[in-house]
């Protein structure tokens, strides 16, 4: 009973990974339909050719028959169709042509292969990118940094390796249908042997395909791991140093390596296994061929040339469809890894608002209307915050660290969603805005600036097109930084370095606050923007953001008093709500609120 069961698994795996196929490379139906055709042609093509051997042997041999098959015979008829002569010449001629057109229909096939494999891979990184990029913040919170770089670096990289291989296998399997039949139609008996022999020795090899796929399965899981681990080791690469921890973290890569080389080592030895021995097992079919054409002397020569040719490749099409099938069965968690990440992230797609919704454009307030907000069901972040904000305000959040002053922001930023209570601007729920539209108009700055490895002045564009360079130069004097920029040789074209490890904490956060200012947003939201610098440096970013006093809408996250203390008003939060709220100068005169108590524990 297992032999049924255990060919019941093989179906099921081989049917599973026809629906991964079908579900990853349904567009390309069309060409793999074309690469099927031009595969029998060009199949067609070839055993024509080798068939023309049977009779260009008859010259050569007296009283040599010219070939009985069905090709032979109309190769004869297409030459007295033509009215040609059916000479050794002429035949030559024909039988090159033949291999020239074959020729010409593989480059063909070669090219459509290629085309769909790099279309695919362009397609796939494009929308793995621009999906990830437009999934909630929720989701793209938990994902662990370098997973995206592995699924389009290496998973879309396989699976394009499947869609080629499974071209090939179209190509190698309608040639293989080809020769069959050319081999049928000259010697049925040998051909039917070698069918016999050709399927035996993939019956036998078969169980390395499920190996192999166990340990593609292992390996594209350790890929990840790697990658994590490389990620988190650079971003970490100056504590790293600083903590003299680099024998620790080589030692994890250490072991991360010799997992991955064990894996590459078992996987090539299971590939190269079945491929070592179909090339010898051949060899000695085609003897024993040879060696009963030798003792049956009424064996045509020019058919037992052909049969042997065609014999030899049949059984190299058995060998590299004996090495597709491992390549495609070790590809086909890759594929389902990127088809999976398609899932989760299309599932989790930000909702993008009415893009015909209320206009944005705040004029007299934002507010906070009884909003509460929860992970999950059984603890608030924050719970009924009841605020009003005026436009051209500076309103500063303070308060315990996990008060909810940065899912404050992320609620104003659409990245999370109120479980209860609306947020609305000029009292239109924002919620019911274009969402590309209305964080057009918020400005972020976080407590670590994210520079990358570009220029001052591209920094401070981002890649925004609506940016000027006059803007740039404005906002640059804005916040403080252009007198910095006089220095430097290269002034604005200067390079920051990766993250901006070429500046300082200061100049790093005033290009971030620089790129905010260039967008000429209507809110500037400033979480923690002060916490790490220097007093010089924190001097010149509080002179920008109260520079900004009247023109736009700045709201502040500060732990140090001194970023919030010329606020227009502050909000204290605790345990996610809202215990006090007011001018500095009202709090520090009652002495029992949080912000005179802390601002007489820094005195």
């Amino acid at each position: 009973m297992s032999k049924p069961r255990m060919f019941s698994f093989s179906l099921k795996r081989l049917s599973d990974a026809a629906r991964v196929a079908r579900q990853a490379f349904g567009a390309y139906k069309k060409q793999i339909l074309i690469l099927t055709g031009l595969g029998f042609l060009g199949g067609l093509l070839e055993a024509i050719g080798v068939n023309a051997i049977i009779p260009v042997f008859s010259f050569f041999i007296p009283g040599g028959v010219a070939g009985t098959d069905f090709i032979a015979n109309a190769l004869k008829n297409a030459f007295a169709f033509a009215h040609l002569p059916f000479t050794l010449p002429l035949l030559l001629v024909v039988m090159c042509i033949l291999f020239i057109l074959k020729a010409f229909v593989t480059v063909y096939f070669n090219y459509i292969r290629i085309s769909i494999r790099t279309r695919y891979q362009r397609d796939t990184m494009d929308e793995l990118y621009k999906e990830t990029l437009s999934a909630g913040w929720p989701y793209l919170s938990k994902q662990k940094i370098g997973h995206l770089e592995t699924v389009i670096m290496t998973d879309v990289q396989q699976s394009a390796a499947l869609l080629e291989n499974i071209a090939r296998t179209i190509g190698t399997v309608s040639e293989f249908l080809m020769y069959l039949v050319v081999a049928l139609s000259i010697s049925r008996a040998v051909t039917i042997v070698t069918l016999i022999l050709g399927g035996f020795i993939f019956f036998v090899f078969k169980p390395l395909l499920f190996r192999v796929r166990q340990l593609s399965k292992k390996t594209e899981l350790l890929n990840r791991e790697v990658s994590h681990h490389v990620n988190e080791s650079i971003v970490g690469m100056k504590s790293i140093k600083a903590m003299a921890s680099e024998h620790s973290f080589v030692s994890i890569s250490k072991g991360y390596f010799e997992r991955f080389r064990q894996l590459q080592v078992s996987t090539f030895m299971l590939q190269n296994i079945a491929m070592s021995f179909i090339e010898p097992v051949s060899v000695i079919f085609v003897s024993i061929v040879v060696a009963f054409a030798y003792f049956k002397t009424s064996y045509n020569l020019g058919a037992l040339a052909a049969v042997i040719y065609l014999i030899q490749k049949m059984f190299a099409d058995v060998q590299t469809l004996q090495s597709l099938v491992q390549l495609i069965t070790g590809a086909v968690p890759y594929v389902q890894e990127v088809l999976e990440y398609k899932g989760q992230a299309a599932h989790h797609m930000e909702s993008r608002g009415n893009a015909e919704g209320t206009s944005v454009r705040l004029t007299k307030e934002l507010a906070f209307n009884g909003v509460s907000f929860a992970y999950d069901e059984h603890k608030h972040v924050l719970e009924n915050i009841s605020v009003k904000i005026k436009r051209g305000e500076i309103v500063g959040f303070i308060g315990k660290s996990g008060a909810g002053k940065t899912t404050l922001f992320d609620l104003i930023l659409r990245l999370l969603k109120p479980t209860s209570g609306t947020i609305t601007v000029d009292g239109a729920d924002i919620d019911g805005t274009d969402l590309a539209e209305w964080r057009s108009r918020i400005a972020y700055v976080p407590q670590d600036a994210f520079l990358f490895n570009d220029t001052i002045y591209n920094n401070i564009k981002f890649h925004n097109p609506h940016v000027s360079k006059e803007d740039i130069e404005e906002a640059a004097k804005t916040a403080y930084l252009d007198e910095f920029i006089k220095t430097l040789p290269e002034g604005y074209d200067t390079q920051v370095g990766e993250r901006g490890v070429r500046l300082s904490g200061g100049q790093r956060q005033r290009i971030a606050i620089a790129r905010a200012i260039a967008r000429h947003p209507d809110i500037l939201l400033l979480d923690e923007a002060t916490s790490a610098l220097d007093v010089e440096s924190e001097q010149y970013i509080q002179s920008a953001i109260y520079g900004l006093r009247g023109k736009m809408t700045v709201v502040i996250i500060a732990h140090r008093l001194s970023t919030v203390a010329k606020s227009d008003r502050l909000v204290v939060l605790g345990n996610g709500t809202i215990v006090e709220q007011g001018s500095p100068a009202e709090m520090l005169k009652d002495k029992a609120t949080y912000y005179s108590r802390m601002y007489d524990v820094r005195a």
